[in-house]
């Protein structure tokens, strides 16, 4: 077997046939080449990997689950069937500029920057046809951020500044720290297991945008936009139980506030950009 790649993009794929080629050619066009792609089909029974069948590179690995496993179940699968050092999970209809990996691996191998664990990056959003809408950038957040910081910040936001997976860079030893993916409450799969990790670990916002957020009427956070507020609110109703996090009753009551303002701007912001 040949040596284990620095970098693994996990592409977890549920009924993508439309962008997961984009997708995959994104990664493939990285100035950052010592990598592998690991696309895993959740049963879709669409041609969704018969979609990038065409494409003939060695970095691309495929498999197809005979079952469905959910969100969790193929995020946890996708990882655990990755080789790299630093791991990255890209939704199937997200894209990564050319240099997003290099720009991020360079954190984690950077000497200076030995306790971060987790390294983010502003992200556009995109529309169905990869025109950009608009540049998220968290506020609060940028270059090297301790942890619990940071976690403070998550919770503050009422809303998940991280970004999603494609923004998300973190070194494998995380997983061993933090556990799997936790399907349990999947309105906030992402942003939970970014926040496990910083109990363990720092921060690193890359002040730059270097990937895509696809918002289209099939999209997941599209689906899940309406549920979101309630479910972020149980969700730091749990982490405030935690002593590790050290959450104040003032942090959690600001997240609760702010979830309710978030959800409302997002589902306005779908109605107007989403078709």
């Amino acid at each position: 077997m040949p040596s284990a790649p620095r970098v693994s993009v996990c592409i977890p794929a549920y009924r993508a046939p439309r962008f997961l080629p984009e997708a995959v050619r994104s990664v493939l066009s990285q100035t950052c080449d010592d990598l592998e792609i690991v696309v895993v089909d959740d049963a879709s029974g669409d041609g969704t990997l018969e979609s990038i069948a065409g494409i003939d590179d060695p970095r691309l690995r495929r498999w197809s689950n005979p079952e469905n496993l959910g969100g969790a179940g193929n995020w946890n699968r996708a990882v655990g069937l990755s080789r790299g050092r630093y791991i990255k999970i890209l939704c199937s209809d997200d894209l990564l500029h050319p240099d997003c990996l290099e720009a991020q691996v360079r954190i984690l191998e950077d000497p200076a920057w030995d306790r971060v664990g987790v390294v983010c990056c502003w992200r556009e959003v995109v529309d169905a046809s990869g025109k950009r809408i608009m540049v998220r950038k968290p506020w609060g957040l940028r270059g090297h951020v301790p942890g619990r910081h940071a976690l403070r910040r998550i919770v503050r936001s009422g809303t998940n500044p991280l970004g999603e997976p494609a923004a998300v860079l973190f070194r494998r030893e995380l997983l061993d720290q933090s556990g799997p993916f936790d399907g349990s409450n999947p309105f906030v799969l992402d942003i939970d297991m970014w926040s496990r990790m910083l109990l363990h670990s720092d921060l690193y916002m890359v002040p730059r945008a270097l990937c895509g957020f696809r918002v289209s009427a099939g999209s997941w956070s599209v689906q899940l936009a309406r549920r979101q507020s309630e479910s972020y609110r149980a969700w730091i109703a749990g982490l405030g139980r935690d002593p590790r996090t050290g959450l104040s009753p003032l942090d959690l009551a600001m997240g609760r506030w702010k979830s309710r303002a978030w959800n409302w701007a997002r589902i306005l912001f779908y109605r107007v950009f989403v078709s």
